[in-house]
């Protein structure tokens, strides 16, 4: 609440317009994740793939529900607040970082999460990052921090157990038909 009310007040302010550096860094891979269903008890599991968008201005960095950090040879993005999912997305590159990285030379790949939680299910999805576009513009300063996260998902195909059943008794229907005919087999005088 209080990083609202802040928020609110450095909106207010007047702000001399000057440009800004905004970074966008949009990025995408494969993964997998379960859906639980409350009403029912059913968890599916599913696999798709999972983009997401990060963009925000240089000068004011990553505010509001999204915190951004580089550290090492890897810069991180960290969005939660009340009533809206969790997502994670960590980026690698093969070069110590002296800040917000400009472009994806050097990216070695990376990882993302969602986990969204109501009242009737549970989401969760863990993605690798196999690709990252980042773009650099000039535009009026302004306090920008965006994250959004996409997931294409589909249910993984899981047997029922009635399907292993008549696959156990075709593979014994057959193993036995090729017993009889091997012991009714004629011998040649």
């Amino acid at each position: 609440m209080v990083r609202l009310i802040i928020a609110l007040m450095l909106a207010a302010l007047p702000v001399a317009a000057h440009s800004a550096t905004i970074v966008t860094y949009t990025g995408s891979g494969p993964g997998t994740g379960s859906e639980y269903d409350a009403i029912s008890g059913i968890t599916t599991p599913t696999q798709g793939t999972a983009s997401f968008q990060l963009s925000f201005d240089l000068d004011f960095f990553c505010l509001g529900d999204t915190q951004c950090s580089v550290s090492g040879n890897q810069m991180t993005a960290h969005s939660e607040g009340t009533n809206l999912p969790t997502r994670d997305i960590a980026l690698n590159f093969n070069y110590a970082l002296s800040g917000f990285p400009l472009s994806a030379a050097g990216f070695l790949g990376g990882s993302q999460s969602f986990e969204y939680g109501g009242p009737d299910s549970y989401t969760t999805f863990l993605a690798t990052i196999d690709q990252l576009d980042v773009t650099v513009a000039d535009g009026p300063s302004m306090i920008l921090a965006d994250f959004q996260m996409f997931i294409s998902a589909r249910p993984v195909a899981v047997p029922e157990p009635a399907s292993w059943a008549m696959l156990i008794l075709g593979l014994g229907a057959i193993g036995t038909a090729m017993r009889r005919r091997r012991e009714e087999a004629p011998f040649a005088a």
